[in-house]
């Protein structure tokens, strides 16, 4: 919904990224809602087995220009490969500046994800729960190994739940997309 409030606005170009099946649910609520979206551009993906860059410039996309990656609600649903991939591509095709702000779960979260009540949804909609990450502990330093191992750095951070005795349940993050130039010089 962040492309109907704040972000809808003279001069951003919003592009929304989904599956198939959700982008299509989503338009078909928001035209029964009386919801306009005629700013959004709508692309559909499958982080699994696309690249996100080409389906972005396909959909009017100028990689040349700072943006601001919203990657909500997606990670857990992948494997590290491609979360890892997306990260990678976001990292090296974005203009120097950008920045991909995701939310990462933890492994106890995921676990309970993967049982109980949880499971009998994920297995209804046919979805299951994949990547996380170890924040039980020492959480801030695993955070910024994995980031950073991706040629990233790490910006803000907000840990939920990191009073808990198993540590934070997720992480949202800001991951800044910096390329080094380097110069070689002839003496």
């Amino acid at each position: 919904m962040r492309a109907y409030g704040y972000l809808c606005r003279k001069g951003v170009s919003i592009f929304e990224l989904d599956q198939t099946s959700v982008q299509q649910h989503k338009l078909a609520f928001s035209e029964s809602a009386g919801i306009p979206c005629d700013h959004v551009s709508f692309v559909t993906v499958d982080f699994g087995k696309e690249g996100i860059f080409e389906k972005l410039i396909e959909s009017g996309f100028d990689p040349a220009k700072k943006t601001l990656f919203l990657w909500e609600g997606v990670t857990l649903y992948l494997s590290e490969a491609d979360v890892r991939k997306t990260m990678h591509e976001v990292q090296s095709k974005a203009a120097n500046g950008s920045v991909l702000l995701a939310d990462f779960y933890a492994d106890s979260m995921v676990a309970k994800f993967k049982s109980g009540s949880a499971k009998k949804s994920l297995d209804y909609t046919g979805e299951g729960v994949d990547f996380s990450l170890n924040l039980a502990v020492n959480y801030e330093e695993e955070l910024v190994k994995f980031v950073t191992s991706e040629s990233m750095s790490v910006g803000g951070t907000f840990f939920l739940g990191r009073t808990g005795k198993n540590g934070p349940f997720t992480v949202v993050v800001e991951m800044k997309c910096e390329q080094w130039v380097f110069l070689r010089a002839k003496f």
